[in-house]
């Protein structure tokens, strides 16, 4: 995912790190991880209002998540799991042409 990040360094994209951990814990992992996009911890709420709901309702969000938002805040891609990137980086290409 740093690779990605880095990637779109010279146009207008912006990259977030959700978390539902608090400062302290994101604090602790970054001292042993590097991570290229922008933490933002206690981010449960902003998760909640991206993530895929069941037929009845519950939540279903796989680990880790993606979402891509256009600038107007509406929701263009959502995926789950591992190795994704290909996905992501072709929907952020289109949205910036």
């Amino acid at each position: 995912m740093n690779q990605v990040v880095r990637s779109y360094e010279s146009k207008k994209v912006v990259f977030l790190s959700l978390t539902m951990e608090n400062e302290a814990k994101v604090e602790g992992f970054l001292k042993s991880n590097k991570i290229a996009s922008t933490i933002v911890p206690n981010s449960f709420g902003v998760l909640l209002q991206y993530a895929d709901r069941d037929k009845r309702g519950y939540l279903d969000m796989g680990f880790p998540s993606y979402f891509v938002i256009d600038q107007q805040g509406v929701l263009k891609h959502r995926a789950s799991g591992w190795d994704k990137t290909g996905q992501l980086s072709t929907t952020i290409d289109n949205l910036i042409r």
